[in-house]
């Protein structure tokens, strides 16, 4: 797992959920409170060890949001090979 600033961490919490009003209340948060929620989040698996937002799929699929490089996990949690 990455080390992340409070800065990176609240960036990416802020991308769990799309609303502005989410947004604006990880601004006014305290970084213990950021923190908190963003191994939350990991432990929820809202935020994959990288730090990426998981994108929830109607067809049982998860994929991590990323630049191309993101893998695609059963909500099983079982990893799917593309071979």
């Amino acid at each position: 797992m990455a080390n992340f600033t409070i800065g990176e961490m609240r960036r990416i919490i802020t991308k769990v959920y799309p609303g502005e009003s989410w947004k604006n209340r990880v601004k006014r948060m305290y970084d213990g409170q950021v923190v908190a929620i963003f191994y939350s989040f990991m432990e929820n698996g809202k935020i994959d060890r990288f730090g990426r937002p998981i994108v929830k799929k109607s067809c049982g699929l998860v994929c991590t949001e990323s630049t191309g490089s993101g893998e695609w996990v059963r909500t099983t949690g079982e990893q799917l090979s593309f071979w």
